[in-house]
């Protein structure tokens, strides 16, 4: 780890885990789709609004959910909408990206594989109605619309959101997938894709050697992997005071562009200042495209040196050879065997592999020829072609060095004297020029063996990666010196390199870069040194080697061989050192022969690259935004494509270095924005806590996001452990994981924590994760009969509820079995603040020790749940309540429940007889038993049976008068509890509404009389009837006729001779109709006008109980217009309903139009209304009085008089 001040690394939770995650509800979609998962995506809003993206619903067309919270009650969320476009097409996939503005009124949803424009992409901007209201956003119509609309399956949202633009790849040309990920912050929005080329560009290996064809493709497409881009749009005002998005900004990455997946996670800070942005290794291109076909290699085949291969599968056969161009020095190209393989690459065996001796050149052979020389060179190396010069070329061996040139010799007999310069070669004596050193690479070259006639070169130096993630060849040979009239022998090539990424790799045969032995010197000459062994890098899932891998160094050339001379053993060219072999496999089997050892590290090293927005004030489509490449740490083998930024802390994961590439060890890397260095800082490390107890997982960092503070980080679980939502928090400057969440029923292969997402309000907060998995069980949202895999579940965060704090009450202490009441729940903190809502409802367990409905609580407000009691059984009944397993301080509640009320055995008793107008009151008495909460089961039925019914076992038109329904009932013998009253269609008389407790087994109800009858009255206890004989029959006799309560009401306009009529309404002294047939002998009427009494012919007719119709003709009265009536019962006076009531208007003559506008008319007939209004009660029936008053309420409609 670097050496910083602040780095540290956490490892285990700050405090002991608690269960303060408590699951409130789970969303599932049983709508017939059982191969589409529930959604992929997540975003929340402030205001809690959900948004899901389903990308693979609806044959993948996609779409996005709207998720609300109820306003009360369970379930607490309802999907309310689905948003769709009406051009969506099959395999479009909207929703497979999503995000949303903060007030949730905004969402921006991805459809990056838009099937009719060949998988280009496009990102929908959906908006609610509610910005276009109030002058907020202009008219009100958006603009750039594709003419899409927004539908909602019948959802009760349809009207609220609309499609407000469509963003499409800004170069169709060079982007697809437009819309694979997206971020939003303020104004500003981010939408990343990939680029195109590899997936539309097919190239097949053609003959031997596929050079032209692989250069063909690089001059018509360009580099061979993909090169995604992050496009920035900003949200600005067009026409109308309309907003919309504009741009983009196209950013790319500036460290190793090709192979990254850039752009795979996009996260925005919380002012939008800075963009976070994933680019791991993309594993498409890792593998390659399959472009080039399958390869099978028979006999020799020679792939292009220079080039980069894409095969789908590779077979080495038994006897086949695949080999590359050797490395030009001239162009510094060629000698790499670069493939890329989807599937298998198999060498059988005797089948090779074989890059050896095709890396840099050795030091060419040497020559002296009558005074003229070729000198001897050191190897090549990446320094370039060597020198003569017995000290290394980098990994080059040095050259042979001596003096003797030209005619000069050197004479060795074993002495340890040289013999002075310029001694005829024809004397005896042997002779021992200098031997090249060998090339160096993993291992350093050796030197050449060291003589007395000159200087042996030494062996080229280690150099390079070691870990190999940057590859070279290995380095050349020195050549040996010559003998003047010999040669001396030319230095080995170093090995080439293999650079393979293949998900399967299997090795029977041989894969070999070794380099190539150095050249034997000629006649008396120095020998060359051997070549350094290259790179061999083979990368992938699964590899297993039962043959043989090398990169060995080749061996040093002898001294003096040829002409009839022999070699000297013992003085030779030095061996070439090792190279370098990496193995980079998940999964490695070794059991053949890998010479040198190999070293193991993950290969896929990804980047991190966060994007400072530099905002123009008068121009924001004008802002600049500045890279910042995050080093990765010296252990971290690759960046994954989880990261987060907020409030100037970047997260991101990276596996760490380790022997074994089998195994994994995940961390959190977490950097802090430094401003007076203008760069991100590395701080600390975060790895999965090991102090869980029984709660494991794997794939620790799948998913990071910063929500106001909390560090979300997400564990995918695996199909042996299930997913784990872990929550860190900065404190003291070190950020620390506090709490966990799983699901309530983990299950391997869950995929919890698909997305992730965390509301936090000022007082309670809430988790939603998405799951994929296919057991998820949760709240219907649909109804069908297959279920769409995964869900939602809603976790809310539970705060302490205090049990000393906290208490029970019921409404009463003694109940009925069989009986319901309401208990509340009071829950408070410590201090006494009520405290609670569905989180901590889910924590409270109330046990009745009498058998009782399932005890459901209810939240009312904070801090306040209420469930409804009901005991099955008498007995003393104890109430516990627990919150969390602990018991309240509370004393349990001491309930006492009574035998229920036996409906049989239950009296009601009325008054027998009472005045019309008067309130009947009735007691009904249930014995020993009966407390208040047995009051509302209780269900009432009262009629008044003197009135025309229709009763239903007669024909469809008889009307018989319900006065003696009774009597033929009894006569029937049907006339049993509850039976009479089901063949009548009853309109019931009003009664209070609902019975009253009074004491234990006594109850009282009453209800008014409008009119005399005789009142029937049944009464039930849970549906059942009570009582014999039941109904109670009350008789309700009519008052005795009251002339101060009576009035009477005259047409108040006609003309002569024409009938008139006055409508006289009897009431008691209780204001109830009274009177009989009989009333009309003592009734009388007289008629005046201002001159005097005046006779008129007139008469009375009984219209039914307090109905009477006063009919008379007028006729001319001289010049006086007016006619005055009065009425009198017993010679006492009855006054007129309303003033002027008592005066008719007599036109002048009969063909006058009685219905002409005139105050007179127009008072005579809101008379009459508000006259029959007042007599409401009276006019039910349909009886001949009925007529009469219908007949003067429509007067002047239809005139009968």
């Amino acid at each position: 780890m670097s050496a910083v001040a602040l780095a540290v690394t956490v490892s285990a939770l700050a405090s002991a885990p608690v269960a303060r995650w408590q699951e409130v509800q789970r969303l599932q979609d049983t709508d017939g789709q059982p191969h589409v998962q529930f959604g992929e995506s997540l975003c929340v809003a402030d205001d809690g609004k959900v948004f899901v993206g389903a990308s693979t619903a609806n044959i993948a067309r996609g779409f996005v959910r709207i998720i609300e919270k109820t306003t009360a009650g369970l379930p607490i969320y309802m999907e309310v909408a689905r948003l769709r476009n009406a051009h969506q097409n099959v395999l479009d996939g909207l929703g497979f990206s999503l995000a949303c503005s903060r007030t949730g009124t905004e969402v921006f949803a991805g459809a990056p594989a838009e099937k009719r424009n060949l998988g280009k992409g496009y990102v929908d901007v959906v908006r609610h109605t509610s910005l276009y209201e109030g002058g907020g956003e202009g008219s009100g119509v958006p603009i750039n619309v594709d003419k899409s609309d927004v539908t909602m399956d019948s959802k009760t949202g349809a009207a609220h959101w609309k499609i407000h633009q469509r963003l499409h790849t800004p170069d169709e040309k060079k982007h697809m997938n437009f819309g694979r990920n997206i971020a939003v912050a303020g104004d500003t929005l981010a939408v990343a894709s990939t680029n195109m080329q590899t997936f539309f560009a097919a190239r097949d290996t053609v003959g031997v050697i596929n050079q032209v064809g692989t250069r063909a493709f690089l001059e018509a497409y360009g580099r061979e992997t993909a090169q995604e881009s992050v496009h920035i749009y900003t949200k600005t005002e067009a026409r109308d005071n309309v907003t919309s998005h504009n741009g983009p900004v196209t950013l790319k990455p500036t460290v190793n562009p090709d192979g990254l997946d850039f752009g795979k996670r996009l996260s925005f800070d919380e002012t939008g200042r800075f963009l976070a942005v994933s680019a791991p290794v993309r594993f498409d291109s890792f593998y390659g495209h399959g472009t080039d076909g399958e390869l099978v290699v028979t006999g020799i085949t020679t792939l292009d040196g220079s080039a980069e291969f894409n095969f789908r599968s590779v077979t080495v056969k038994s006897g086949g050879i695949l080999t590359v161009t050797r490395r030009d020095s001239d162009s510094k190209s060629g000698g790499v065997l670069t493939i890329r393989v989807q599937q298998d690459f198999i060498i059988e065996a005797g089948g090779v592999v074989n890059v050896t001796a095709l890396g840099y050149g050795g030091g060419p052979d040497s020559l002296q020829d009558g005074g003229a020389s070729l000198v001897a060179r050191q190897g090549e190396s990446a320094e370039g072609l060597g020198t003569q010069s017995h000290v290394s070329n980098s990994g080059g061996g040095g050259s042979g060095v001596s003096i003797y040139v030209g005619s000069k010799s050197c004479v060795y007999d074993g002495s340890d004297e040289k013999y002075p310069a310029g001694l005829d070669a024809t004397e005896p004596g042997e002779f021992a020029e200098a031997c090249g050193g060998g090339g160096g690479y993993g291992t350093a070259g050796d030197a050449g063996t060291p003589v007395q006639c000159g200087t042996s070169g030494l062996g080229g130096d280690v150099n390079g990666d070691p870990w190999l993630d940057a590859m070279d060849y290995g380095g050349g040979g020195g050549s040996g010196h010559p003998f003047r009239i010999g040669s001396g022998g030319a230095g080995g090539n170093g090995g080439g390199i293999v650079n393979v990424f293949a998900r399967r790799l299997t090795n029977r045969g041989v894969i070999t870069s070794n380099g190539a032995d150095g050249i034997n010197g000629g006649y008396f000459s120095g020998g060359g040194g051997g070549g350094a062994g290259g790179s061999i890098r083979l990368q992938g899932e699964e590899f297993g080697n039962f043959g043989s891998i090398l990169a060995k160094g080749g061996q040093g050339g002898l001294r003096s061989v040829g002409s009839g001379s022999e070699g000297t053993l013992d003085v030779k060219g030095g061996n070439g050192g090792d190279g370098r072999i990496r193995l980079a496999y998940t999964t490695v089997l070794e059991v053949g022969v890998i010479d040198p050892a190999p070293m193991s590290k993950a290969v896929y090293t990804g980047d991190v690259y966060v994007f400072e927005k530099l905002e123009n004030a008068t121009d924001p489509s004008s802002d600049v935004w500045v890279p910042h490449h995050i080093a990765r740490q010296e252990e971290a083998a690759y960046m994954t494509d989880a990261v987060a930024i907020e409030n100037g802390w970047l997260a991101c994961v990276s596996d760490t270095l380790l022997a074994d590439p089998a195994e994994s060890n995940v961390s959190i890397y977490l950097y802090r924005w430094n401003d007076s260095s203008g760069e991100f800082s590395y701080a600390q490390q975060l790895v999965q806590p090991d102090n869980l107890g029984a709660v494991a997982t794997v794939g620790f960092g799948a998913l990071l996001k910063f929500v106001n503070g909390t560090l979300l980080i997400t564990s995918s679980g695996s199909v042996d452990y299930p997913g784990v939502v872990w929550m860190a928090e900065l404190s003291g400057g070190v950020w620390a994981i506090v709490d966990y969440v799983a699901g309530n029923v983990p299950a391997p292969g869950d995929g919890f924590g698909l997305d992730v997402a965390l509301l936090k309000t000022s007082r309670y907060q809430t988790l939603y994760v998405l799951t994929n998995s296919t057991s998820f069980v949760g709240y219907p949202i649909a109804a069908k009969s297959e279920t769409t895999a995964g869900g939602l579940y809603v976790f809310q965060y539970q705060y302490t509820v205090s049990v000393d704090q906290t208490t029970v009450s019921c409404r009463w202490a003694i109940i009925n079995a069989e009986t319901s009441m309401v208990c509340t729940i009071s829950a408070k903190d410590a201090e006494g603040t009520p405290v609670g809502y569905y989180a901590e409802m889910s924590s409270f367990v109330v046990t009745p020790s009498i058998t009782s409905d399932a005890v459901q609580l209810e939240l009312m407000e904070e801090g306040t749940y209420q469930f409804v009691l009901t005991p099955h059984a008498a007995g003393a009944l104890t109430l516990s309540t627990t919150f969390g397993g602990d018991a309240l301080t509370q004393a349990a509640l001491a309930i006492t429940v009574t035998a229920d009320i036996t409906p049989l055995s239950t009296t009601v008793s009325c008054n027998a007889s009472i005045t019309a107008g008067q309130t009947v009151w009735c007691h009904i008495a249930a014995g020993a038993v009966g407390e208040e909460s047995a009051s509302e089961h209780f269900s009432l039925t009262v009629v008044n049976t003197d009135a025309y019914k229709y009763f239903p076992d007669l024909s469809a038109t008889t009307m018989i008068p319900l006065g003696s329904v009774y009597e033929y009932l009894e006569s029937l013998n049907t006339f049993g509890p509850g039976q009479a009253f089901d063949h009548f269609l009853f309109a019931n008389v009003e009664v209070s509404t609902s019975v009253t407790w009074e004491e234990t087994g006594l109850y009282s109800f009453s209800f008014p009389t409008a009119a005399e009858g005789i009142y029937a009255v049944l009464v039930k206890y849970k549906n059942e009837v009570i009582a014999q004989i039941n109904p109670v029959l009350v008789d309700v006799v009519a008052p005795l006729v009251d002339n101060l309560a009576s009035s009477f009401t005259c047409q108040l306009e006609t003309y002569p001779n024409r009938t008139t009529a006055c409508v006289i309404d009897l009431k008691g002294d209780t204001g109830a109709h009274s009177g009989d047939a009989t009333i009309v002998q003592r009734l009388a009427a007289s008629f005046s006008t201002t001159d005097g009494d005046v006779p008129v012919e007139h008469y009375f007719v009984w219209g039914g109980v307090g109905k009477v119709r006063l009919w008379f003709v007028a006729s001319a009265f001289g010049s006086d217009s007016y006619l005055t009536v009065a009425v009198q019962i017993d010679g006492t006076s009855v006054p007129a309903a309303v003033t002027g009531g008592d005066r008719i208007y007599v036109a002048e003559s009969s063909a006058v139009n009685l219905c002409r506008p005139s105050p007179h008319v127009n008072t005579t007939i809101a008379l009459l209304k508000a006259h029959a209004d007042s007599r409401s009660d009276a006019i039910h029936y349909g009886d001949s009085a009925t007529q009469v008053s219908v007949t003067l309420i429509e007067y002047c409609e239809s005139p009968k008089l």
